[in-house]
């Protein structure tokens, strides 16, 4: 069914940087949505200064809405990386009723199926944040919702199942509520994204999505993963700002960390929906294809180094 004017508008925002082709395939990827849906898509181009990338930039406004988008903007703004603020700043220009903040390093998978289901959860008063359950490339699982109390701060439960794996207690099977979803891909009207104040900018890279989240179940709004929503991610793909070996990098990683201490405290160190199940939905079931290579080849050069082969 074609969208009509009372159809509900919806702003995809994408952050993006010298990413040509992850960029083209997720747009490429979005235009049958559009068949269904009214879509506003926007792009904020964080400083892009490759040729390739910078072409397709200059000529994405005229040639995403001949694909039936009906608005696109590309929104352009130089300044050093800040996922929170760069989002915030597109989500005040946005027109839609709901935003769906979305990596460029996403791609969709069916022809609208995934932003319905998405939206049917977000329209009910209670609800803040929906999630989508993303796949890496190999159709495993990357995104099952958000677990605290994962790691240092939280982390990503079933990674590496199948899926079709049904999970424990079938919990993959069925839209659960859960204490965060990954702002790869995270939808929510725009009156919560507004009364919550957007994004924490002190969060320029790491748990923004979570606080925000978080934020959203302090002001009465329940947090949803819902599986019917399948998308590929192409998670490490896509741009990082900076190796954890970089000195400042670390820094900036381990401020990030404290200031979510310091605000959520002992929220961070039990999960109220996650934490009765087995504690294996912490382990990855398998590594993403690329890594096993990664790993591979590894191996093999650390045993020609000690004389092994």
């Amino acid at each position: 069914m074609s969208p009509t004017p009372t159809t509900p508008l919806t702003s995809i925002i994408v952050p993006t940087r010298n990413q040509v082709a992850l960029l083209d395939t997720l747009t490429t990827s979005l235009i049958p949505t559009t068949r269904n849906h009214r879509i506003e898509l926007l792009i904020v181009d964080n400083g892009s200064d490759q040729e390739a990338a910078c072409g397709w930039l200059d000529n994405a406004e005229q040639r995403l809405r001949a694909e039936g988008f009906e608005s696109v903007r590309v929104i352009r703004d130089p300044s050093p990386f800040n996922y929170s603020r760069l989002n915030n700043a597109a989500a005040a220009s946005a027109r839609g009723d709901f935003l769906c903040l979305m990596n460029d390093d996403i791609e969709v998978i069916d022809s609208g199926h995934w932003l319905r289901t998405l939206i049917s959860h977000a329209s009910h008063p209670l609800t803040g944040c929906v999630g989508a359950k993303l796949l890496y490339p190999d159709g495993t699982v990357q995104h099952a919702g958000v677990m605290l109390g994962m790691g240092r701060v939280a982390g990503h439960p079933f990674k590496g199942r199948d899926r079709h794996d049904p999970g424990p207690s079938d919990w993959l099977t069925k839209p659960r509520r859960v204490s965060a979803v990954t702002g790869a891909c995270l939808l929510l009207r725009r009156e919560v994204f507004e009364e919550i104040n957007g994004f924490e900018e002190q969060l320029a890279i790491a748990w923004n999505d979570v606080d925000l989240c978080l934020r959203a179940d302090i002001a009465g709004y329940r947090c949803i993963w819902a599986p019917d929503a399948m998308l590929y991610h192409h998670e490490s793909v896509s741009r990082r700002s900076g190796s954890r070996r970089d000195p400042e990098a670390r820094r900036r990683h381990a401020s990030e960390v404290a200031f979510m201490h310091e605000r959520w405290g002992k929220l961070l160190e039990h999960d109220p929906y996650l934490a009765h199940l087995p504690a294996d939905i912490r382990r990855p079931a398998s590594e993403p294809e690329g890594l096993r290579h990664l790993h591979q080849r590894l191996r093999s050069q650390l045993a020609r180094v000690i004389g092994l082969t």
